[in-house]
């Protein structure tokens, strides 16, 4: 988890406000690249191999990456977002997670019971594309933040 802690003092001035509306303005919009990001990172159509992105086959994955603006409880708020795949109607299982983390097993029977096997990945662990998505906007979303903010100051005497 990353965060931004500033604290300004101007002398003259008891108090500095920042209009949140300019901030959150400038979250959502960041949230919005790493989002769009994410998504063309699983756009290839092909099967993936372990280490590589997962490959698009209907298009589910990617409509699942969504950005949540978030609201602590009790107050307004709303200067934090989350971007993130959520399991949708269309998933049987929560696949984004399978795919990142891998299966391991050995083949299976008519049961669906493990045979004795040698605890190879059935399912080999893929490329995290949420990380990456974030790691290669990471600057661009210093930058927004940091100028929205400075823009956003209001001094109260």
């Amino acid at each position: 988890m990353q965060g931004l802690d500033i604290h300004v003092t101007i002398d003259g001035f008891k108090e500095i406000d920042f209009d949140s509306k300019v901030v959150r303005k400038a979250i959502r919009h960041s949230a919005g690249k790493v989002r769009a990001y994410a998504r063309r990172l699983i756009a290839r159509r092909a099967i993936s191999a372990a280490g590589e992105f997962p490959g698009k086959d209907t298009g589910t994955m990617q409509k699942a990456i969504v950005v949540r603006m978030a609201r602590p409880r009790g107050g307004r708020g709303g200067l934090w977002a989350t971007v993130q795949p959520i399991k949708t109607a269309d998933m049987k299982n929560f696949y984004p997670a399978i795919l990142v983390a891998g299966v391991k097993g050995g083949p299976r029977d008519k049961s669906h019971r493990t045979k004795p096997g040698n605890g190879s990945w059935r399912i080999a662990p893929r490329e995290n594309f949420m990380i990456e998505a974030l790691a290669k906007n990471e600057v661009y979303i210093r930058e927004q933040l940091q100028d929205s903010l400075y823009n956003s100051l209001v001094a109260r005497k």
